[in-house]
């Protein structure tokens, strides 16, 4: 009488806590099978923002939001062809994140050894003689302020780097991010670094 509940377990623990006989554990798990059933309302904004990210890699494209406003996103694919592009967009943006280090003072990459380097999360530190300088506090704040700026200038978002890293960005160059977009964040980055670098030497 439990086959096809969510919640089988529970019922039979209440059932033989309760010590219910077979005819009151059928009337007890009927009233469990005629409860209406939970609809699961999406909020309308992150159905958007599935179907614009599905529209621009042509995949399906799932996300879940828990209550403490965490959540994941999962792309679903059908054929090689299909996770080969996925791979594609993540690798191509951190060969524009590299191509723009080689031709940038500013920064370097947080993995020296390039067999390392992750084309999902992409960890950059600021690399001149200047923030080298600087005490572990000033460098944390500093980079704050960068990201800070970054934001408020509508640039980028969520670029700071984990705590337990070095004072840096961390892009995310998944597939969920067209190339670009990294492409335009990189020259704000540039920009971002060197105002707050006046402001901090004032």
């Amino acid at each position: 009488i439990l086959v096809g509940l969510d919640n089988a377990s529970f019922i039979a623990s209440k059932i033989i806590e309760k010590k219910l006989s077979v005819r009151q554990s059928e009337t007890f798990v009927k009233l469990f099978k005629k409860s209406r059933k939970i609809i699961h309302y999406k909020d309308p904004n992150i159905k958007k923002i599935e179907d614009t990210i599905s529209a621009k890699i042509g995949l399906n494209v799932s996300i879940k939001i828990n209550k403490r406003n965490k959540g994941s996103i999962t792309i679903s694919f059908h054929d090689s062809d299909q996770l080969n592009k996925l791979i594609d967009i993540s690798e191509t943006n951190l060969k524009l994140v590299n191509n723009w280090i080689d031709k940038h003072d500013n920064f370097e990459f947080l993995a020296k050894d390039p067999e390392t380097r992750s084309c999902t999360s992409i960890c950059i530190l600021p690399k001149d003689e200047w923030f080298k300088t600087l005490n572990d506090e000033d460098k944390v704040n500093f980079m704050k302020e960068v990201c800070s700026l970054l934001e408020s200038n509508e640039a980028g978002y969520d670029l700071n780097s984990y705590k337990t890293a070095p004072p840096g960005i961390r892009i995310w160059g998944g597939s969920t991010v067209e190339n670009k977009n990294v492409e335009l964040v990189l020259p704000w980055i540039d920009w971002a670094y060197l105002t707050t670098k006046e402001a901090f030497k004032k």
